[in-house]
């Protein structure tokens, strides 16, 4: 019994690294190649400023922006003063609420932790395909 059971299980690692190497060499090989790695996670795209520096940075215009891409939850528990949460599940409802009728040019400040290092880049991406080009990503460090 302890055999068959084994042997089942290798047939099915066989069968999983097969089609993920067959997954692999498909999408070489295709014209429109699916992105194993989203474009938002370069992380060099954007520009970015340590906390230190933005915590005597004030933002009181209309044309200025902080807001802390990590899920309310988290927003909730620590946040810098004067920012906005934005969770990127919800881009288009807070998209519409807090920046529907702003400038392209505004200043955009996007806070998070390292361990929302891609709720940053990715809230940083959708605000930069809707127009907006200043946008710095504060590093905590």
């Amino acid at each position: 019994m302890l055999k068959k059971t084994k042997i089942l299980l290798c047939d099915i690692l066989l069968v999983i690294f097969i089609s993920v190497v067959l997954s692999f060499i498909i999408n070489l090989f295709r014209t429109n190649k699916i992105q194993l790695i989203p474009s938002y996670l370069h992380a060099d795209l954007y520009k970015s400023i340590s906390l230190k520096e933005i915590e005597g940075f004030r933002c009181d215009s209309y044309d200025c922006f902080v807001f802390d891409a990590r899920p309310h939850e988290m927003f909730l528990e620590d946040r810098p003063v004067n920012s906005f949460n934005f969770p990127v599940e919800e881009f288009d409802f807070f998209y519409g609420l807090y920046l529907a009728n702003a400038s392209k040019d505004s200043r955009i400040f996007i806070y998070g932790r390292t361990l929302s290092r891609a709720y940053d880049l990715e809230l940083a991406h959708n605000l930069f395909l809707k127009g907006f080009n200043n946008i710095t990503i504060v590093i905590v460090s």
